[in-house]
């Protein structure tokens, strides 16, 4: 790998990660009384206590980065495009998919 790709694959990684652990985090850790496990519940907690800091988070990074969209160079314009396009992917997998996956599984999170 050029090094630049490795750079951006690693960025790609961590931010996913990132965004996903946290929405994974509020879902799992909720407290429910034993009456009503519901993960309707539990989603709706992680989407209003994280999910506005997974958003805040992702803007920050995109406006850091959005620097670069203004580089003379090639080469840091087309790093800018790609770090957009990773931020938009990670908080998509993060906010959506990832909540969706652990709904279908309700085994993760059922014994916590």
């Amino acid at each position: 790998l050029q090094t630049i790709s490795f750079c951006q694959l690693c960025m790609a990684v961590g931010l996913t990660v990132d965004y996903v652990i946290h929405m994974v985090h509020a879902i799992a850790e909720m407290k429910l009384d034993p009456n009503n496990n519901g993960y309707d519940r539990r989603i709706k907690f992680a989407m209003i206590e994280t999910g506005g800091s997974v958003i805040k988070g992702a803007i920050t990074t995109f406006v850091g980065a959005s620097v670069l969209a203004f580089a003379g160079s090639v080469a840091f314009r087309s790093f800018f495009y790609m770090l957009a396009g990773i931020i938009i992917v990670a908080v998509l997998f993060g906010i959506i998919f990832a909540p969706a996956v652990m709904g279908l599984m309700p085994f993760i999170y059922s014994g916590l």
